[in-house]
């Protein structure tokens, strides 16, 4: 069935796309809450960086919108090394613009992780996200990205026309492809955007370089003294000669000199010498042999193909090397663990599911690992890592937990996402929130695991699956409630959303197709059917691969179906709603075979 006129999807709210001036007015409320959506907080101690910060202020100051309408592009894009500081400059530089009001109607951020293949973003991803964020409801976002691009253009024109300027951030950018769609198509919305590599777009370039040696051991200082005082006997004049040789071996790196920093902050023995030499000792390779060592300090190329200083991935290495060896091995043990989430960050609770600790324990070896600057808490009680040092701790887990050790803390993690999103569903059909499909024949898809229970495709046993907590009170004395079933599914979607995407990829399909299921009604009420697609067609992926349950196959396809259609795809909707009527005929569920058919008819009789 194709061509005639566009019919209304099947059972939406209205149709796909409205007029922008629909779409302004139900944004207009929305971003008045935005003075910092998704912004990370910027570090207490920031230094050797006026130059570069009053420069990226200037691009960003408010003018005579007239002036600036003609005075070139507002985009400005940072430029420089991995762990060289882009984004903690842009930060500082975001967060005192909005202290000096010059971003009234907010900031929006995204990561697109786009040196880190396995969660690199696509701006068709961080577009559905920006437009749920400001308002648009997720069944008028159109699938196309060039579609997505106009609406968002459109929106924030509308939204900024009465003065409300609002500031984008583009993070950790890899290529032209993620960051053209994002752009607004008006001069007087300024963009920040950081990258390894220079890119081609039309923005004014900001290249970064390592700090000078004054300012590299400022930096050493003042973390110190923001630590333990100014009063630290290293940080005499007397003493800087061993900061300054400290800083030479960090090559001048923020990341690396933050890192060694820490060390010295928790250690007020140790004197800056003895850490330079240490560090020279572990970036040295061991010498081949019949031969001399290899020297460190030429020039490396990291991802991107951006060369770096000279030393600087060495001393990145050393200092990691050495700052993981002073940990002991509890906080070693969950530093390892903790790339294993797919999300953008984790959550503590969710962190003491990964290393099976009680929650308070890991409480305090996150901040543990936080004072020693190998995490960051982009949001209260919420935890991430720079991208170098994610990849730092992979190389250490495969070393030291190997692969069955991996998998456990995965089957823990993804298996405590699967059990409590299953409960927080079934919260909130309780409370008459959600109606999510669940087909005759088949495993209640919205019911929680029982505890120890298993899942063929899983392969786990009852000692590495979490005993399930009643959702709400997450082990302590709280009611559970929709709210809180609410603020749980809403705070986690991108992690759960990860995980139903890479489950299979850990043999975890069971725990997909159960995410997917549990999911479906969260992402209804929230109108995200992107991400409805996304998780359901890789449940499908799994179910049809097995085989196992056409029940849930046929109810998966239902699913899939229905979310299409609420996204304006109908040629799609309508060739998933046949085969979902297909798989419920060839397994004899009549019922709901009938009731795809009369989805079917609706359908049909719309686009006559």
């Amino acid at each position: 069935m194709s061509g005639g006129a566009r019919p209304e999807p099947f059972g939406a709210r209205a149709s796909a796309v409205r007029p922008v001036t629909t779409v302004a007015r139900t944004v207009d409320n929305a971003l008045m809450t935005l003075p910092g959506t998704g912004l990370p907080p910027a570090a207490v101690v920031f230094t050797g960086r006026d130059g570069a910060a009053e420069t990226l202020r200037a691009a960003l100051m408010p003018g005579d919108p007239a002036v600036s309408a003609v005075a070139g592009p507002a985009v400005s894009a940072v430029v420089g090394p991995a762990g060289v500081g882009k984004t903690e400059l842009v930060l500082q530089t975001a967060h005192r613009a909005l202290a000096d009001g010059w971003f009234p109607g907010g900031v929006l951020f995204a990561d697109l992780s786009g040196h880190d293949a396995g969660r690199r973003r696509s701006a068709g991803d961080v577009l559905v996200e920006w437009l749920v964020a400001t308002g648009v409801p997720g069944e008028h976002i159109p699938s196309d990205v060039a579609d997505r691009t106009r609406l968002w253009r459109d929106v924030l024109q509308a939204y900024t026309n009465p003065g409300r300027r609002l500031l984008l951030i583009i993070d950790n950018a890899d290529g032209e492809d993620q960051v053209r769609p994002l752009l607004p198509g008006d001069d007087r919305i300024p963009v920040l955007i950081t990258s390894r590599r220079t890119l081609d777009l039309d923005a004014r370039g900001h290249h970064l370089d390592d700090l000078g040696p004054g300012a590299a051991v400022a930096l050493l200082a003042a973390v110190v003294s923001a630590r333990r005082g100014s009063t630290d006997p290293r940080l005499r004049d007397t003493a800087r000669s061993g900061l300054t040789e400290l800083a030479e071996v960090c090559a001048g790196l923020p990341l690396t000199l933050r890192i060694v920093a820490a060390l010295l902050a928790d250690r007020p023995h140790l004197q800056p010498e003895i850490l330079a030499r240490r560090l020279r000792d572990s970036r040295r390779p061991a010498a081949p042999a019949g031969g001399q060592a290899a020297p460190s300090d030429g020039p490396a190329a990291p991802a991107g193909g951006q060369a770096a200083p000279s030393g600087g991935q060495a001393a990145v290495r050393a200092a990691f090397d050495v700052s993981y060896q002073n940990l002991s091995d509890a906080p070693a043990r969950l530093f390892r663990l903790l790339p294993i989430d797919p999300g953008p960050d984790l959550a503590t609770l969710s962190a003491a599911h990964l290393a099976d600790m009680p929650e308070h324990r890991v409480t305090a070896l996150l901040a543990d690992l936080h004072r020693a600057h190998l995490i960051t808490e982009p949001a209260p009680g919420r935890w991430a890592l720079h991208d170098l040092l994610r990849d730092y701790a992979t190389e250490r887990l495969a070393e030291v937990d190997g692969v069955a050790g991996a998998a456990r803390a995965a089957h823990r993690l993804y298996g405590f996402y699967r059990d409590m999103t299953g409960a927080a569903a079934g919260e909130l059909l309780a409370a008459g929130s959600l109606d999510a499909p669940e087909p005759a024949g088949s495993a209640a898809p919205n019911r929680p695991a029982a505890p120890g229970e298993t899942g063929a495709s899983d392969g786990l046993d009852a000692s590495d699956r979490p005993a399930l907590e009643r959702f709400g009170s997450f082990g302590r004395p709280a009611a559970p409630d929709r709210h809180a079933a609410l603020a749980w599914l809403d705070a986690e979607l991108a992690n759960l959303v990860a995980a139903a995407r890479t489950g299979p990829g850990r043999g975890l399909g069971a725990t997909t197709v159960d995410l997917a299921f549990s999911l479906a009604g969260h992402l209804t009420l929230r109108r995200r059917f992107t991400e409805a697609v996304a998780v359901t067609t890789r449940a499908l992926d799994v179910l049809r691969t097995t085989g196992e349950d056409p029940a849930r196959e046929g109810a998966a396809w239902d699913m899939l179906g229905a979310a299409q259609c609420e996204l304006g795809r109908f040629d799609e909707a309508e060739q998933s709603w046949q085969r979902a009527a297909a798989v419920f005929g060839n397994c004899g569920d009549t019922h709901h075979a009938e009731a795809v058919r009369s989805r079917l008819d609706v359908l049909a009789k719309r686009r006559e």
